[in-house]
């Protein structure tokens, strides 16, 4: 869940948040095409899903015993996740 509520409001807030300082109109007139911008925003939220998603794993092993069996597969789990949302 703190995946995707990390990986949701990056994103979100900083569409919305571009869009209410007017700030959106100086990426949009850059030389940038809009796939370049699409995927920054989407990068953005990718890294912080993970990083979040990750932190509140290595949280929760101080508390309870977990282990990871496959570490490639838990990273590409939380990274779908975290670019679905």
């Amino acid at each position: 869940m703190s995946v995707i509520m990390g990986s949701y409001s990056i994103t979100s807030f900083g569409l919305f948040g571009a869009k209410m300082f007017r700030s959106i109109e100086e990426i949009l007139v850059s030389p940038m095409s809009t796939n370049r911008i699409i995927w920054g925003y989407l990068m953005a939220g990718l890294v912080r899903g993970v990083v979040v998603g990750t932190v509140v794993f290595v949280a929760s092993c101080f508390f309870i015993d977990l282990w990871i069996e496959d570490l490639l597969l838990f990273f590409v789990f939380i990274s779908l996740t975290s670019l679905t949302f």
